[in-house]
């Protein structure tokens, strides 16, 4: 089922109407979708299909020769492999000097090759220039090691740089795709699931809904129980310190000065594994909106399933491991609600940017989170957040609480929330909270009357999201 990818598919389609050589980077993390997109994309178009893998040079050319040889029907060569880079170019050359339809080239996990052999790029590159460019041939290359892509593919310095006529970087699914994956089931399941999960398409195919979902998640013989470090080992040496770094985050401790005070390290000893994670895509630095100096920042792992994974199953492995399942079920059943509380954050912040319009009758322009220190405040009891401060189109200013108890948000919520905003010196301002559980009918008659307060349900959020 393939869902939010109407717009790389529709430019995809729009590379291969052009009558020379198109060149496409498709890249994102293992589990994304990339194979997916570019199967989908192929149905029914003439194409060569190669997969790059962890193998010896000469091995990936033979492998390779087979499979074009295979195409053209070619009993020669399928007999006696090419065994050069040079040979396999020049063979496509003279295979497609007169070709009439568009011939779609495909070479999966190029970065396997490229960890294997980097002349392939330069190799590529020539032929590409001299010939490749100017026939009837799209080119398809995807990659899931993100650095290699970064540094050899995509960089000023690669062979290849100024030659791709586009790229398309695959990312997770946003909940509301992930809600219309389950075909809209119940919606608190949904959050569970974009919380434990997040929204790389590969594993929400394999969850079984009806099931448990964290036994489905901490089963040893499913591939999420480690599949989080098998996909950093692919990337990372010595990946002990990114683990631990990746762990403390999860925890709380996403500071630089918390990090390295717990891990014994320098700030500046600490950044370059920082960068590195960053530059991955695994982590990323928020600063609080609106802050005039950048010097509060903390780092956020990226994916929900990563998050998961160093908060609850990266320490306690052994209780799997020693058949003492039902001590780390009891571990997440405990600590879950409070953090999907925090996940339902980021969807609510999501939900709120893509349904601005029927929701506050604007776009919004820009969005976060605040937190820092009130003035106001006695020193030791200054420490503030915002859920959501943001700005629309109107020059409106947007303060938003959000809460995932199992209560109804009363007066209290609102109150908090305009005593949290005198903090800033803003004119027009828009009170939004969200409440999973509703809203008591004291702030429903104080928003009836106030028209600058505005309350959401999960129930008003579920009907947003069918519609």
């Amino acid at each position: 089922m393939l869902i939010d990818r109407d717009y790389e598919l529709n430019f995809l389609e729009e590379q291969y109407k052009n009558k020379t050589g198109s060149f496409i980077i498709v890249y994102g993390r293992r589990r994304i979708g990339k194979t997916f997109l570019i199967n989908e994309f192929t149905k029914n178009k003439p194409n060569i299909y190669l997969l790059g893998t962890r193998e010896i040079r000469i091995e990936l050319i033979k492998k390779f020769s087979m499979k074009i040889s295979e195409f053209f029907n070619d009993e020669i060569i399928s007999k006696n492999p090419l065994t050069s880079w040079d040979s396999i170019f020049e063979y496509i050359i003279d295979k497609t000097v007169n070709i009439k339809n568009r011939l779609l080239i495909i070479i999966d996990e190029i970065t396997y090759i490229i960890s294997v052999d980097k002349s392939f790029l330069s190799i590529f590159q020539k032929y590409y220039d001299t010939e490749l460019k100017n026939r009837n041939l799209m080119f398809i290359l995807s990659g899931s090691l993100i650095n290699i892509v970064y540094n050899d593919i995509l960089s000023y310095s690669s062979p290849l740089y100024g030659r791709r006529t586009g790229n398309i970087k695959l990312e997770e699914f946003k909940f509301s795709n992930v809600y219309r994956y389950f075909n809209y089931m119940d919606m608190k399941k949904t959050i569970e699931i974009y919380s434990i999960f997040g929204g790389m398409p590969y594993y929400l195919s394999l969850i079984n809904s009806k099931k448990s979902i964290i036994n489905q998640y901490i089963c040893p013989g499913n591939i999420f129980y480690n599949d989080a470090e098998f996909i950093l080992r692919e990337e990372l040496s010595n990946p002990e310190r990114y683990f631990t770094i990746l762990k403390l985050i999860a925890s709380g401790k996403n500071s630089i000065s918390e990090m390295a005070n717990i891990m014994e390290y320098r700030t500046n000893e600490l950044s370059p594994y920082l960068d590195k994670l960053a530059s991955m895509g695994t982590i990323k630095k928020e600063y609080p909106a609106y802050a005039k100096k950048r010097n509060n920042g903390v780092y956020k792992i990226n994916s929900n399933y990563f998050n998961f994974y160093f908060k609850f199953i990266f320490e306690n492995q052994e209780y799997i491991n020693e058949f003492k399942k039902n001590i780390i079920i009891n571990i997440i059943n405990k600590n879950l609600n409070k953090y999907v509380s925090k996940i339902f954050e980021d969807i609510c912040r999501e939900f709120l940017m893509e349904n601005s319009g029927k929701i506050i009758n604007s776009d919004i322009i820009e969005m976060g989170k605040w937190w820092g220190k009130n003035r106001n405040k006695e020193k030791g009891y200054d420490n503030e957040e915002i859920d959501i401060l943001g700005r629309d189109l109107l020059n409106r200013y947007i303060f938003g609480e959000v809460k995932y108890k199992n209560k109804k948000a009363d007066i209290n919520i609102l109150n908090e929330l305009k005593r949290k905003s005198s903090i800033f010196d803003f004119d027009n301002k828009l009170y939004i909270i969200f409440s999973y559980s509703g809203f008591n009918n004291d702030l429903i008659t104080v928003s009836s009357i106030e028209k600058n307060v505005i309350l959401i349900d999960g129930k008003k959020m579920e009907n947003l999201l069918k519609k």
